[in-house]
């Protein structure tokens, strides 16, 4: 007890940062809402989550602000930090002064797409401050903590502005949230600068004499330097492709699951409220701790162990699911399931953080590799999950659990014989 509570404090900073990431990502679930109760259609409001393209490609922008910096009076990590949350801050205030119309609604979803691109460039950010300095064996930690923080952010961005609207309207509920994003970006500043990496300015260089004297389109030179340049100079990428395919399959299977289970919850009986207090609180409370128990996994065996270990329990407990529809409506059935598969979860995902990580380090540019991954685990993860209710319309509850779980535990077998 102890040991954790001493491994907690250590890193208790990153959780700042974590909720500094987590509060932004999340809010346009709460513009959804918003939009939805003045009188917007559905349609449109599907539509908004074409905001979310820069947050997708954001490794397209790693080698500009690798090499640039808005405030010349601030090293360049924290001069990008001031500048996110500024856009953040900016694009949340000029939201909340709008009015929430369909005639307005081309002006929101601008203000929207400001929003996801200022969080673009702070979650690359946050990736330096979270890894820089931080030992192989204390990642798991690491991981686990801005997990939490992370999680606190959603609820905070999610719930608190909810709740917030209901007191004070939605207009003050958005202002109150956007100074708490921005107050908390000083958490970056308490942390020591991350360490540059040249590479990319080095590049940029190289490309410009490179192409000096020849005619070459700007989009051509762009993609030069923000795609192929960063890839060319990655050791074994196809190695790396690969590992990123197969963390993907047991990872997507989990993105699936979650997105078809309420709706089983709903079709076995189970009501809004029940569905919400199992699944959000306990369900939050759950994740929490399997993070942490990622952190002491990693510390004693090791990224690579730790990810196998929380692939093959968390591929079980889909068994829960299978469960669960056989009972019927029980409550305790419902408590057990939520608090398997997100102690479960909360592990792979902590381990699937921590070998993203990993496997960046290797590159000349970490960042860009980082941003790179997530976007092609992103690409892999939307499209799958597309399908899902597909593939429960015609294989049934019991049969698309035990494919999910037949898919995590494929994914799991190709790591080991990887490692071997």
């Amino acid at each position: 007890m102890i040991l954790m509570l001493s491994s907690i404090l250590k890193f208790l900073p990153f959780t700042f940062m974590g909720l500094s990431t987590g509060m932004t990502i999340a809010i346009l679930s709460s513009i959804d809402i918003w939009l939805a109760l003045n009188g917007v259609s559905k349609t449109v409001i599907g539509f908004f989550v074409l905001c979310k393209i820069p947050y997708t490609i954001k490794f397209i922008f790693v080698p500009f602000i690798e090499s640039h910096k808005p405030f010349k009076w601030l090293p360049i990590r924290k001069s990008w930090i001031l500048f996110s949350h500024l856009g953040i801050t900016f694009s949340i205030i000029a939201i909340a002064l709008s009015k929430p119309s369909p005639s307005n609604i081309t002006q929101l979803f601008i203000l929207s797409l400001m929003l996801m691109f200022s969080n673009a460039l702070q979650n690359i950010t946050a990736y330096n401050f979270q890894v820089d300095r931080v030992k192989s064996e204390d990642l798991g930690f690491v991981t686990s903590v801005v997990t939490f923080g992370y999680r606190i952010g959603i609820l905070l961005s999610t719930a608190g502005v909810l709740l917030l609207s209901n007191y004070v309207g939605w207009r003050w509920a958005f202002i109150i949230y956007a100074s708490v994003s921005f107050l908390s970006s000083f958490s970056f500043f308490l942390r020591q600068e991350p360490l540059q990496n040249n590479f990319m300015k080095e590049g940029s260089i190289a490309i410009n004499k490179l192409f000096s004297k020849r005619k070459i389109s700007m989009i051509k030179r762009m993609f030069i330097k923000t795609i192929i340049l960063p890839l060319m100079s990655t050791r074994n990428k196809m190695q790396l492709l690969a590992m990123m395919f197969m963390l993907s399959i047991i990872k997507v299977p989990d993105d699936m699951a979650h997105k078809m289970a309420r709706l089983m919850y709903l079709e076995i009986g189970f009501n809004t409220l029940e569905i919400a207090h199992y699944v959000n609180n306990l369900g939050f409370f759950a994740t929490i701790a399997g993070g942490f128990i990622v952190g002491f996994l990693v510390k004693g065996f090791g990224v690579q162990k730790a990810l196998i270990m929380s692939v093959f329990i968390h591929a079980a407990t889909f068994l829960c699911y299978i469960l669960i529809w056989s009972a019927g409506h029980n409550p305790f059935v419902l408590a057990f399931t939520i608090v398997s598969e997100n102690v479960t979860g909360g592990m792979l995902m902590s381990a699937f953080i921590a070998e993203l990580y990993t496997l960046s380090s290797t590159a000349r540019s970490p960042s860009f590799m980082y941003a790179f991954l997530w976007c092609c685990y992103n690409i892999m993860s939307m499209s799958s999950v597309a399908f899902s209710g597909v593939m429960v319309e015609k294989l049934g509850w019991v049969n698309f659990f035990l494919s999910m779980m037949a898919i995590a535990t494929t994914g799991g077998i190709l790591i080991c014989r990887k490692n071997k």
